[in-house]
């Protein structure tokens, strides 16, 4: 059964349209006082949020669309490279 959670994983992982995270990157998450925040202003769909005063991105409502990548002055925020 373990190939099979695997598979799933994989597949799950590949079909994400999230971007990539990088909390050390992140201005709003390295200095939560006077932090950045062009993320969250940024994304259309709203997928970009703050809870707890860490950046989450909500995969359910994320398009995919990069609007938020562009935004993000750190580069915090980007899609793996695809070969």
């Amino acid at each position: 059964m373990a190939f099979w959670e695997r598979l799933i994983d994989l597949i799950e992982r590949a079909t994400d349209p999230a971007p990539n995270f990088s909390q050390e990157r992140c201005l709003l998450e390295r200095y939560a006082v006077g932090g950045c925040g062009d993320c969250l202003e940024a994304c259309p769909q709203g997928a970009v949020a703050l809870k707890n005063g860490h950046i989450n991105i909500d995969s359910t409502l994320c398009t995919g669309c990069g609007i938020c990548t562009q935004a993000c002055p750190s580069l915090a925020l980007s899609f793996p490279a695809k070969p």
